[in-house]
């Protein structure tokens, strides 16, 4: 689990010296300490970076503090505390994550944002003797490569669309891809019904970091997987040849190489 929830304040001991400390850590959303950012308190000249551990100190007059943490291209935290004097407070772990420059999904890089390249699915419709249907999306060929990235959790950062309630609900999905590379495929009978053949899909933990901004983690196993916005996924890029093709990204995760260990006097594989 990532350390999202703030510790509950705690009084810690006294200080060397008058008035009120106040120390607390600040990780991004995966639990990586988020280095250099500022820390300022409303009102007062007390201020602080935090460290390479991600945590922070400062020494503030006693009374209601209203901590502020603005990491430069990241979201913001905010933490208040009714602090007293000789008192040494924690603000327990805030967390902040790289803001999106515009709307959309874009992969967690490191400490910063990686832009999802676009890929294309594309459907085919087979009517068959019997007049059954078969529909497939598969990724189409001639386009970018796809992202490699790890098997396991794959972290993304969310903007929501200006307007957008923060209560919304996430509409990502990832397809695993079929070794032909069909993210989806049914068959509808004689009696216009719809029956699945092959969908596999992991669901999106989503996480609220600050108004309009959210943390996405998605388990993926190493295999192909594309990446689409579930609203718009049957919705057409275009008109003529385009009805027929949707976008999204296609990612590429690869199972960590196998350690053998050596045995005397057995042959290697």
């Amino acid at each position: 689990m990532h350390a999202r929830a703030l510790l509950p304040l705690l009084m810690l001991g006294l200080p060397a010296c008058g008035g009120a400390v106040v120390e607390g850590i600040v990780l991004s959303p995966h639990g990586q300490p988020v280095v250099g950012a500022p820390v300022t308190v409303d009102g007062q000249a007390c201020a602080a970076q935090t460290d390479e551990r991600g945590a922070f100190q400062l020494s503030c007059e006693p009374g209601e503090l209203r901590l502020h943490v603005r990491p430069k291209g990241q979201t913001e935290a905010h933490h208040t505390l009714a602090a007293l004097e000789h008192q040494t407070y924690a603000a327990g772990l805030l967390t902040v994550m790289p803001t999106p420059p515009t709307p959309g999904l874009w992969l967690v890089d490191g400490p910063g944002l990686r832009a999802l390249p676009r890929h294309t699915l594309r459907r085919t419709v087979v009517e068959g003797p019997d007049g059954s249907l078969s529909r497939r999306f598969c990724v189409e060929a001639g386009g970018d490569p796809p992202l490699p990235s790890s098997p396991g959790p794959v972290a993304f950062a969310e903007r929501l669309p200006e307007g957008a309630p923060p209560t919304a609900s996430s509409s990502w999905r990832a397809f695993k891809l079929d070794p032909e590379g069909c993210a989806y495929r049914d068959t509808r009978n004689a009696r216009l019904q719809w029956t699945e053949g092959w969908k596999v899909k992991p669901v999106a933990e989503v996480e609220q970091v600050a108004e309009g901004h959210r943390w996405v983690t998605l388990q993926l196993e190493a295999g192909d997987w594309f990446i689409a916005d579930w609203n718009d996924f049957f919705v057409p890029l275009g008109e003529g040849a385009d009805n027929d093709r949707f976008g999204g990204a296609w990612i590429q995760t690869t199972a960590p190489a196998r350690t053998v260990a050596a045995v005397p006097g057995a042959p290697r594989p």
